[in-house]
């Protein structure tokens, strides 16, 4: 059974998709709609299956969405609810992914309305890879890890048990505490694991009861998810540490910190990468530890994989010298990674130097080529998707001399409302024989494809009809509907052929008469049901405005 009615996740990369994902899977929603600052993320999103619907209005997003999942950068959370607010059904639910939560709470409550009825119930899944994107996701990404929500005074006691429903479906641990208390944890297991494990267990020690129990707790998924020394004991890291000031900060026992990188596009991003983490490592040592800057022997690899090694150096004998000489080859690799690095970059600018080049030119060419070509020429280019009126006309009618008119207004790329009417009045032979017809045949259309053309209707009919053929004349009322389908035909950019064919029922009324020296006498009356084809039309379609 679904929990939400349609969920929206905004900001469709690693968390974003992996969670789609779980709901796709369980069924957990009966829509998924997505928005994000980079189209071909919503459009990867769309071709491999996990969202239904992309939108390029961040409030369509979210109109009629029973959930709203914030998987974007939290610094932007303040212009994505000033954005949606207004849309906001008054039973919705707000959620995020981030790993703060005072100040998402305090951007939350800043942009949206003072009346507004919306839950929010913040959240922090402890999980995540390196890797980013909509193709990047895995439903078995929150396995086994911590889910952690902060209720606040917004949160409704139905939102938090749907959220912790969602959550308990993507097999996470889920826990609750306040958002102050979530922020306090986290800046020791989330935040700062990633840059060294003496910065954690340095938090650890100046916690009592509950709260250092908590950071242990947490502590699994944070350590190891960054890096590699976290893998051991804290509190030995801790010991170690300490137990080695003295000499540490005396120069006897260095410190290596050794950043590691392999997972972009280039030695330079590499290395690059790879120095800051080292660097972030060495700056947290130096606030916590109070070790100086001189006690660091700190190098960069591109090589091995993502993470951050400590190490202690212990050397044998003639502690001044080895210290020196280790110094000396560290400076040594130091200087020729940069001028490696530097040499990378020349080449990389060179490289897009040129290529920018070439795409001008290509431009420029492409501009003068489209220049020459006449505009109205018929193309396969997608129908215009922007809302607009248009004029049709019945051709195949009209040949029946049965004028016929219609309007159709395109409130939305894919949804349009058709209305034709034709009206005809004929009689010959001395007014003996006659033809008249008036209907009217309004019609709700849903438009398919990439370029919107190929198309299914519901169409209602109704009108009066008088002919007399014969000898037996018949007028009378005709009712009825049914479902119709065609494709409109570009042919250029003001004018379109419509065919489309209409199946249904229609009923007819009517009473039957003769004309006997000028007089209509009366034969009875007649009612026939017809089921088959109640419509037909090559419709000329001339786009007003």
């Amino acid at each position: 059974m679904s929990l939400f009615g349609k969920v929206t996740v905004i900001g469709i990369g690693l968390i974003g998709s992996s969670l789609a994902r779980v709901i796709k899977r369980d069924g957990l929603a009966r829509r998924i709609s997505c928005y994000d600052v980079k189209p071909q993320y919503m459009q990867k999103a769309l071709e491999l299956g996990i969202v239904d619907e992309i939108h390029k209005n961040i409030a369509d997003s979210v109109k009629n969405a029973d959930l709203i999942v914030l998987s974007a950068p939290v610094g932007a959370y303040g212009k994505i609810i000033r954005e949606i607010a207004p849309f906001l059904k008054n039973d919705a639910v707000i959620t995020d992914v981030g790993s703060i939560k005072k100040y998402v709470i305090r951007e939350i409550e800043a942009n949206l309305p003072p009346d507004s009825k919306v839950s929010v119930v913040p959240g922090h899944p402890v999980a995540g890879t390196e890797k980013s994107g909509p193709e990047a996701g895995f439903d078995t990404l929150f396995e086994g890890r911590w889910f952690i929500m902060t209720p606040y005074e917004r949160s409704s006691d139905a939102a938090v048990e749907k959220i912790s429903k969602l959550w308990a479906h993507a097999k996470m641990r889920v826990d609750s505490m306040t958002p102050e208390h979530h922020d306090k944890v986290m800046a020791a297991v989330s935040h700062l694991p990633h840059l060294i494990a003496f910065s954690i267990v340095g938090t650890v020690a100046d916690l009592e009861g509950y709260e250092q129990k908590e950071i242990i707790k947490y502590s699994a998924s944070g350590f190891r998810d960054f890096t590699r020394i976290a893998g051991s004991d804290p509190t030995m890291w801790r010991d170690i540490l300490l137990n080695n000031k003295t000499t540490i900060l005396d120069g006897k026992l260095p410190l290596l910190v050794d950043g590691y990188c392999n997972s972009l596009g280039s030695e330079a991003e590499n290395l690059a990468t790879a120095k800051i983490r080292a660097n972030r490592v060495k700056s947290e040592l130096i606030i916590r530890a109070e070790i100086k800057e001189e006690n660091f022997i700190t190098r960069s690899h591109a090589t091995e994989g993502d993470f951050v090694t400590v190490r202690l150096t212990v050397p044998v004998k003639g502690t001044a010298a080895t210290d020196a000489e280790a110094r000396r080859k560290a400076e040594t690799e130091r200087l020729e990674a940069e001028k490696r690095a530097e040499q990378e970059r020349l080449a990389e600018e060179q490289r897009k130097a040129e290529e920018a080049r070439l795409a001008a030119e290509k431009a420029e060419a492409e501009k003068a080529a489209q220049q020459n070509t006449l505009a109205d020429t018929p193309s396969e280019t997608k129908i215009t998707t922007d809302y607009h009126l248009s004029l049709r006309a019945n051709l195949l009618r009209w040949a029946t001399l049965t004028p016929d008119l219609g309007l159709e207004w395109r409130i939305c790329p894919s949804w349009g409302i058709a209305v034709n009417g034709s009206w005809t009045s004929w009689s010959w032979n001395d007014k003996d024989r006659r033809y008249a017809l008036w209907e009217v045949a309004p019609e709700v259309r849903y438009y398919m494809g990439e370029k919107k053309a190929w198309y299914l209707g519901a169409l209602f009919k109704a009108g009066q009809f008088n002919y007399k053929l014969s000898e037996t004349g018949k007028q009378g009322d005709l009712m009825g509907g049914g479902i119709t389908a065609g494709h409109q035909l570009r042919l250029n950019k003001a004018l379109a052929l419509d065919f489309n064919l209409g199946l249904g029922y229609l009923n007819a009324d009517y009473e039957k008469y003769e004309v006997i020296d000028g007089v209509r006498v009366r034969h009875g009356n007649e009612t026939k049901d017809w089921w088959g084809p109640i419509n037909a039309g090559v419709t000329l379609v001339w786009k007003l405005f």
